[in-house]
């Protein structure tokens, strides 16, 4: 009989510390790869977090988002200038457009949360973000 419970613990054991490995050589991948899509430094904590979340506000984009008032609109938050909120009716046609679009493209998608952070100028844009491979419109 004692053997019988050796044999069970040194599986459960191995079983335990095998799931261990994969579970930090899992955390390992994903914290390299937030970091380099972030293009800043994240903790592992926020690694997990963003992927659970599918979602990653840095630094820089809580700053931006702070900054800002923020406009709520179905599934979109947008953050705007006190001065620009007259854009917002605006801003709401142009989100029910881009979803009758991508209707029409792509059929039924699941909708998703997005954050539209608004700048009103470039300066303000690149003042605030030192990222490279970020994606902007600037209206003029």
């Amino acid at each position: 009989m004692k053997k019988a419970i050796k044999i069970v613990v040194i599986t459960f054991s191995s079983i335990l510390f095998l799931l261990l490995l994969l579970l930090i050589g899992g955390v390992t991948y994903i914290h390299s790869e937030v970091e380099e899509t972030a293009g800043e430094p994240v903790t592992y904590f926020q690694a997990v977090k963003t992927i659970l979340n599918l979602n990653y506000d840095g630094e820089l984009e809580s700053k931006a988002k702070t900054s800002k008032d923020m406009q709520s609109y179905q599934n979109v938050s947008v953050y705007i200038d006190k001065q620009d909120n007259d854009l917002v009716p605006l801003i709401k046609d142009t989100i029910d457009w881009a979803k009758t679009k991508n209707k029409e493209i792509l059929g039924d998608i699941k909708d998703r949360d997005v954050d539209i952070i608004f700048f009103s100028n470039e300066k303000d844009f690149q003042n605030i973000s030192t990222l490279d491979n970020v994606s902007g419109v600037t209206v003029k």
